[in-house]
C-alpha cells in the first residue's frame, strides 16, 4: 500500500505568494555541484517571515534560491543585502555562517524552468537589505 504523509512545510511550499517584498530568513545553506558538474552552486533555503506590510499570511513558507559561481553578476543584490561592499573582488561565503541571516527578497510566482508543463513556483527575483 502506498502511503503519503504531507508535512506543514510541504503544504506551504505548494502555496503561491502575492508578488511582494518579503522579509526572509536563511534556514539552510549549502554548496553543491551544478547539474552539468562544471561549477558550484550555493543553495539557499529561505523561510518567509513577513510581507512588506508586516503581514504573516505567508509566514514560514519555504523558498529555495540558487547562486552559481559562473554567474557572479546574479549575486550582486544578494551580497549587497548581506551588507557587503560591492567591488571587483573575490567573495568567500561560509554557508553555515549564512544561516539565520535576514534579508528582503522580492518573491513572485514564476514558471518552473525545469517543468515543461509550466507549473508555477515561488521565485526570488531581487534582494535588498532588511531594515
Amino acid at each position: 500500500m502506498f502511503n503519503l504523509q504531507l508535512t506543514e512545510e510541504e503544504i506551504k511550499r505548494g502555496s503561491l505568494v502575492d508578488p511582494d517584498w518579503y522579509l526572509i530568513e536563511i534556514k539552510k545553506a549549502k554548496e553543491e555541484t551544478s547539474k552539468k558538474g562544471n561549477s558550484t552552486n550555493l543553495v539557499l533555503d529561505f523561510s518567509v517571515v513577513t510581507d512588506s506590510k508586516g503581514g504573516t499570511k505567508f509566514a514560514s513558507l519555504p523558498v529555495r534560491h540558487w547562486i552559481n559561481e559562473q554567474a557572479a553578476w546574479a549575486a550582486i543584490d544578494f551580497l549587497a543585502a548581506l551588507g557587503l561592499e560591492i567591488k571587483a573582488t573575490s567573495y568567500s561565503l561560509d554557508p553555515e555562517a549564512l544561516v539565520g541571516k535576514r534579508v528582503m527578497g522580492f518573491i513572485r510566482p514564476t514558471p518552473n524552468p525545469t517543468d515543461p508543463s509550466g507549473k508555477m513556483v515561488n521565485a526570488i527575483s531581487d534582494f535588498k537589505k532588511a531594515a
